[in-house]
């Protein structure tokens, strides 16, 4: 019952902006597939990102900066851009505070693993991210595991981060 679509967003080179390059591929990854849904036999409110590091990054940049259909535009512009749900897994704040990411209104809910000797993605920035949910009243959940680095939620790890998948799923 799970279908799975993998993103390959532009980097340097050949992108000349690559967070804004990012968030453009990842809305459009996002509408795409809400657009083919039905073709695909995918429900399109049931749509979700789950993403590692920068992939982490690109997904909550994505939802804190929602856009609006584009009317006008073709069958995919025209679709919602806002993911039904997310995992942000040791997500990378690309040297940014949490106030460059600010939680919308009615934000989708989220799932936060990171583990605490991550020395890229800290997990001071996970708890943020935690923490502004939470305040905006909207659903998240954390798994915060002691030990693994920045690879702590790859699957076959040692460190307790491997077992995200089941945590995640419920």
């Amino acid at each position: 019952g799970v279908a799975v679509i993998s993103l390959m967003y532009r980097l340097k080179p050949p992108s000349r902006n690559v967070a804004a390059d990012a968030l453009a591929d990842g809305r459009r990854a996002v509408r795409l597939t809400r657009a083919h849904a039905a073709e695909w036999g995918i429900d399109p409110h049931k749509i979700g990102m789950v993403g590692w590091s920068a992939g982490g990054n690109l997904i909550l940049n994505l939802i804190t900066h929602p856009d609006s259909p584009v009317a006008g535009g073709d069958a995919v512009d025209q679709q919602s851009s806002r993911p039904d749900f997310a995992a942000l897994l040791s997500p990378w704040p690309d040297g940014q505070s949490i106030a460059t990411y600010p939680v919308p209104k009615n934000a989708p809910p989220i799932f936060v693993g990171n583990a605490v000797d991550d020395h890229t993605a800290p997990v001071v920035f996970a708890e943020a991210v935690v923490k502004e949910w939470k305040d905006a009243g909207d659903p998240v959940r954390f798994m915060k595991v002691d030990t693994g680095g920045h690879g702590s939620f790859e699957i076959g790890t040692a460190g307790g981060g491997h077992n995200w998948p089941a945590q995640f799923l419920t």
